[in-house]
């Protein structure tokens, strides 16, 4: 999983509040983020557990119901709020972003694979691409999930050695054997060029920061796309907001609103909302 989480930045009750700007990039993740956080239907097959991964049923001292006409409030302890909507993206992620078409799942030959070192096994799994409305904003390669060890070496055309895709690393060497019987069983191709991916597959997954704070209290400026005052910042960046710039002091929150509604981009007005 990217690097993207961190813990809550203030203990006791919180409400957070994603206002309504005006901008239909903000506003459609808006509604996209309630649709995930209760587990409305989505456009795309989604998750075998989608439907019963709501933010009710899940963290049931967090309040997400509320969305008004202007803004939607998720209330609840600092740490559950924070945890509930990780888990929100999390299922955005699962839902829109890092998914296998079923051509790709048909195509045993073009399948990947990792080390999972607690199991001292190989595991296989197919390539992931973002799909629908996302993939026009988010067309980028999968990425390691876990680590990555760089490959053994071997001799090269001209006798140097050199990295090469199926020699294990050195501290595997001795599975070496393992790994070759593997290649030959599943008639698979050694990669990815890069090394070999440990205790996880690549992954197709934006990077955010989710971080909820006492943001009011300890506001250090102002959103330059809200305007509403907020302690932590980013920066906002084309793939977030589509045909403008980049530049700073994109309050935090928004930032995990640009991040949320990625997958109803370029919709229809019906289809904009579901998430």
């Amino acid at each position: 999983m990217a690097k993207r989480k961190t813990r809550a930045e203030t203990i006791g009750n919180v409400s957070v509040e994603f206002l309504r700007t005006g901008n239909p990039w903000i506003d459609a993740g808006i509604v996209g983020l309630y649709r995930v956080l209760n587990a409305k239907a989505t456009y795309v097959e989604p998750p075998a557990n989608y439907f019963d991964g709501s933010a009710q049923a899940e963290y049931p001292n967090v309040d997400v119901a509320e969305l008004s006409h202007d803004r939607l409030t998720v209330t609840g302890p600092a740490d559950q709020v924070q945890a509930c909507l990780e888990a929100a993206y999390d299922r955005l992620i699962a839902t829109y972003f890092n998914i296998s078409s079923k051509k790709q799942r048909e195509e045993k030959g073009s399948y990947n694979f990792y080390f999972d070192s607690a199991t001292q096994r190989f595991v296989t799994f197919p390539k992931r691409k973002a799909a629908g409305a996302a993939l026009l904003l988010f067309d980028k390669a999968a990425r390691p999930a876990r680590e990555q060890l760089t490959w053994g070496t071997a001799p090269d055309a001209k006798g140097k050695l050199a990295p090469t895709a199926g020699r294990m690393p050195q501290e595997l060497s001795q599975l070496q054997g393992e790994l070759d019987r593997f290649m030959a069983e599943n008639a698979l191709k050694p990669g990815p060029p890069a090394g070999l991916l440990i205790d996880g597959p690549n992954q197709v997954c934006p990077k955010v920061e989710i971080r909820v704070s006492d943001h009011l209290s300890k506001a250090k400026a102002n959103c330059f796309m809200t305007g509403e005052p907020s302690a932590t910042f980013v920066e906002a960046k084309e793939t977030a907001f589509p045909l403008l710039l980049s530049f700073t002091h994109i309050s935090l929150l928004t930032e995990v609103l640009t991040v949320i509604k990625l997958a109803a981009i370029f919709h229809n007005t019906v289809h904009v909302f579901e998430l």
